[in-house]
């Protein structure tokens, strides 16, 4: 809409509000509008450290988005194609749904995950 000052400014007074509040999921989400009202070549690393915030505060749905987002920057800035589209299944992504597995079935790791398949087949 042609006022991109005003939404920039208001992006970083809503990070500076997050990050008085304190939680990793509001300084995540922060981290995100500010990023989206930048230059794309400016974004890269405000988007990586709002995908991890989001991550860590569980809020998968604007996690996703950020990691859309930070794929399509990465393309955008001519990165390496292969990490943009990797981004949407990362390793840690895996391993924190892992992390949730393996709790709710009261297992210590990896070795006895494949242990209780190997038992049910």
């Amino acid at each position: 809409m042609g006022r991109s000052a005003e939404a920039d400014r208001l992006a970083e007074e809503n990070l500076e509000r997050a990050q008085l509040f304190g939680t990793t999921g509001a300084i995540g989400f922060a981290q995100y509008v500010v990023a989206l009202t930048r230059p794309r070549c400016e974004r890269e690393p405000l988007l990586i450290e709002a995908v991890s915030r989001l991550q860590a505060a569980g809020h998968l749905l604007d996690e996703a988005s950020a990691q859309y987002e930070l794929g399509k920057t990465l393309q955008a800035v001519g990165e390496d194609p292969e990490i943009a589209n990797q981004l949407f299944l990362a390793r840690r992504t895996v391993e924190f749904h892992l992390s949730g597995v393996y709790r709710k079935l009261e297992l210590t790791g990896r070795h006895e995950l494949v242990r209780l398949l190997g038992e049910g087949a």
